[in-house]
């Protein structure tokens, strides 16, 4: 039900835009080679969950390219690869994701030696209408929430604030503020997020999926 409702909403977006092929990475630390062989030279290595725009496909590769790497085009195995959506828009409707028509958290929750760290993410836009404008670069602001949960009882939250901007297939945060979005700073390594255009809804944020809290795929 996700894919079917997903593909007519982006069709209303506009019917005006190029058919674009996506295909995300399956697995993570994924070889992203010069050429299609095993024996070529690892350009990179990619996370799971990248999304890449199609340029070309050969017997059992994808040469695919992904602004995170420069838009240098690579070559990607099909058995580390999946296939997104296809459609007549080049963007996988940043607005089913939630963004920014609800500030829908997404939330990631891992268990350690001390207790539960819960890590949540939260978007907006000053532009509510951004995902309908064939110009991308449109202004987004995150929110990221780290609670720490000890075993003790004992709880601590960290939060840091991060602006940034957004492109068809992915966000970018470029800066980041911990007093409250009052100062901010520039990043080191940018920040990228994909939507999820697998069977999973929600968020990939450096290869880590983060699933939203409020639909699941029945939702959908």
């Amino acid at each position: 039900m996700k894919r079917i409702m997903l593909s007519v909403a982006i069709g209303i977006v506009s019917l005006t835009m190029a058919a674009t092929d996506y295909i995300y990475l399956a697995k993570d630390n994924v070889n992203l080679r010069e050429a299609a062989s095993t024996s070529a030279p690892v350009v990179e290595k990619g996370k799971k969950g990248t999304v890449f725009v199609v340029e070309e496909k050969q017997a059992g590769w994808y040469k695919g390219k992904n602004a995170q790497y420069g838009d240098t085009p690579v070559w990607i195995s099909t058995s580390v690869a999946e296939k997104g959506y296809v459609g007549n828009v080049e963007m996988p409707a940043w607005n089913i994701v939630g963004i920014p028509d609800a500030n829908i958290p997404y939330v990631n929750t891992e268990m350690n030696a001390g207790g539960e760290v819960h890590t949540t993410w939260s978007f907006t836009s000053p532009n509510p209408d951004f995902w309908k404008d064939e110009k991308p670069g449109s202004e987004v602001a995150a929110l990221s929430s780290i609670t720490l949960i000890n075993k003790n009882g004992s709880v601590r939250t960290y939060e840091t604030n991060y602006k940034g901007l957004a492109y068809p297939y992915y966000l970018i945060l470029t800066e980041e503020s911990n007093d409250g979005g009052d100062s901010y700073t520039k990043l080191e390594s940018p920040i990228y997020v994909y939507p999820s255009i697998g069977s999973e809804s929600g968020i990939y944020i450096d290869g880590v999926l983060f699933n939203d809290d409020v639909l699941n795929d029945d939702e959908w």
